[in-house]
């Protein structure tokens, strides 16, 4: 009976399993994106400059995008896509992979076994932080697709270019040789140094023992000195720092009624949604200041009254009082940049209401072409709308500029997107009715290009390094989970 059972339980389980893995796409070169975020020029150019390089250095660097990560962490998904492709030489190990998952916002460099002395965690970690984030969090910010994935692949770019110049242009094989000599010469060093230590130990631990004993008494005197000085210094700082809270105090009633003269005019040409907030922070501004006030009439008798041992408690609560004087110093600078981003979007409006009627009509008129599709041509009726939207919206009697600007951006970036989206239905057509050579199923990399996109791979004999390549013609390196992560 359980011999019966057994085999159907193993069933069960590979069957689970199999469900449960995730769909990974399958690679076509160095670039993959199948999240769709990176021009055709830009794949083109790093899919060369990553075929140049691994051909200089034999180190095979993958580029992925993905729609999503099916439930799994980063970690997971690039680990599990990186063995599947097998990207790097089987034998060297030399793969890194830079995966990009723009809808959970997440992305990780893996690295080989054979390049982790080369790119180290923390370098990784310094190029996903210090050159990939900052242009991936500017993404977030822009105002329709196009932007934000041309931001997207700025920092791709960026990134694939601080991971090459990182490693380096040196051959794997160089890289390899130096690493076994600098591993016999730490060796022999070690040795040296084991031997002499034993040597020092025999005269220097008697000695070392009253050493520290005098050295902890000299630190321990020499902090408090320090301490002292310190805190001394710091009861003149807080005199001086008392003087600008009063200081601060002063210029935000003097800018106070300024500020309510300009939020007057605000409200006067703005709906309220433009200036309702700066409003309420003005109706709390003379309760914040009298608060303000009485603190700083405190703080200075509790300074008079005290001496240095006490100036680092009395420093600290006069840090709060000048952070919160800032904040309220803050309120003109706020009611003055939201007149001028007002003032600066009506111009920009009187503009761009001008102008995009024309813009819609032409591209129509380019877009009348048998190859175009309908799609295409609805983002143009989407474009028409946001204009329309905007032009009802000067019609009233409060014009919010500021939706108005924001709406006729939208407009112009949707007729942006229906002339790329056109030139790529063309394209597609063109290629439908001649459509290029398909690779060959036994064809591999060709030893003078290393990687190319997959409507010119060779069919000529390949090179010993990518006689082993599966998929997309990586060579079946492995990964052990060596790298870093970063979300924006």
């Amino acid at each position: 009976m359980v011999k019966k059972i057994f085999p159907a339980i193993c069933l069960i389980f590979v069957t689970a399993a199999l469900l449960a893995a995730p769909n990974y796409p399958k690679p076509v070169g160095h670039v993959n994106d199948s999240g769709n975020i990176m021009s055709a020029e830009a794949k083109q150019q790093i899919e060369a400059q990553l075929r140049d390089y691994r051909e200089k250095t034999s180190i095979e660097v993958a580029v992925v995008t993905v729609p999503s990560l099916e439930g799994l962490t980063v970690e997971e998904y690039t680990l599990g896509l990186a063995q599947s492709w097998g990207v790097g030489d089987k034998k060297k190990d030399n793969g890194i992979v830079l995966l990009i998952a723009p809808n959970e916002k997440k992305m990780r460099i893996e690295v080989g076994y054979g390049m982790e002395p080369d790119l180290t965690d923390a370098q990784s970690g310094r190029i996903i932080g210090n050159t990939i984030i900052p242009y991936f969090k500017e993404s977030v910010q822009q105002p329709n697709d196009a932007a934000k994935n041309a931001k997207l692949t700025e920092g791709i770019v960026a990134g694939v270019n601080a991971i090459l110049a990182d490693l380096g242009d040196k051959p794997f094989e160089t890289r390899l040789e130096e690493r076994k000599i600098a591993a016999e010469k730490a060796a022999t060093e070690q040795k040296l140094k084991h031997e002499q230590m034993v040597a020092l130990l025999n005269i220097a631990v008697p000695v070392g023992f009253a050493i520290v004993v005098l050295i902890v008494i000299v630190v321990l005197v020499y902090k408090a000195g320090a301490r002292r000085k310190y805190l001394k210094s710091l009861y003149g700082k807080n005199a001086s720092s008392l003087k600008n809270c009063e200081d601060g105090i002063k210029k935000v009633e003097q800018e106070t009624p300024e500020a309510r003269e300009k939020l007057g005019q605000l409200q006067k040409d703005n709906p309220k949604e433009v200036w309702a907030n700066l409003e309420n922070s003005l109706k709390k501004l003379p309760a914040d200041i009298e608060s303000q006030k009485k603190n700083l009439a405190s703080l200075q008798v509790e300074h008079q009254n005290s001496n240095w041992r006490n100036s680092e408690k009395i420093y600290n609560k006069i840090e709060a009082l000048l952070t919160a004087i800032c904040v309220s110093s803050d309120l003109f600078e706020a009611v003055t940049k939201k007149s001028l981003e007002v003032k600066d979007a009506k111009a920009k409006s009187s503009k761009l209401i001008d102008s995009i009627p024309n813009s819609i009509k032409a591209a129509r008129k380019e877009l009348d072409h048998k190859d175009v599709k309908d799609k295409s041509r609805k983002y143009l009726d989407q474009a028409d709308d946001k204009y329309k939207k905007a032009k009802d919206l000067t019609n009233s009697q409060s014009i919010s500029w500021l939706m108005v600007v924001a709406l006729l951006a939208e407009a112009v970036a949707l007729v942006a997107k229906a002339k790329s989206q056109a030139n790529s239905d063309k394209e597609d057509a063109e290629e439908e009715r001649h459509p290029k050579p398909r690779r060959r199923s036994d064809d591999s990399y060709s030893s003078s290009s290393s990687y190319s996109s997959p409507s010119s791979w060779s069919s000529s004999s390949s090179s010993s390094d990518s006689s082993s390549s599966s998929f997309g013609g990586f060579g079946g390196g492995s990964f052990g989970g060596g790298g870093a992560s970063g979300s924006w």
